[in-house]
């Protein structure tokens, strides 16, 4: 199965999300990569749960900038998920937005 992958274009703090809806027989992966500044994501196990800072089951916080996150079955067993990801583009001293461009990649096996 063919997916995607997807540009996001970020201009300041940001937040969109990513869902996936597989079954546990399924493989695959989602790769996020920021190319300018650090991101956070909250993860909810459901493709129709609705993650935030506050209500989550999973948060990884200060992802740097080129590094790549890489969610797969072994860290969401159940294949469905919805991530909410807070792209950290702003630049407080000089108050500034940063520009930045996440990718995001799906694949499966």
């Amino acid at each position: 199965m063919n997916y995607p992958n997807i540009d996001v274009p970020t201009d300041g703090k940001y937040w969109y999300w990513v869902s996936q809806n597989a079954t546990t027989d399924d493989q695959w992966t989602v790769t996020l990569t920021s190319n300018n500044v650090d991101f956070n994501i909250y993860i909810s196990f459901g493709e129709s749960s609705n993650p935030n800072l506050f209500t989550h089951d999973i948060a990884i916080k200060g992802v740097p900038a080129g590094k790549n996150f890489v969610l797969n079955k072994r860290i969401i067993p159940g294949g469905a998920f919805t991530a909410a990801v807070q792209v950290e583009g702003y630049y407080a001293y000089g108050n500034q937005n940063l520009e930045n461009l996440m990718n995001v990649v799906y694949s499966s096996n």
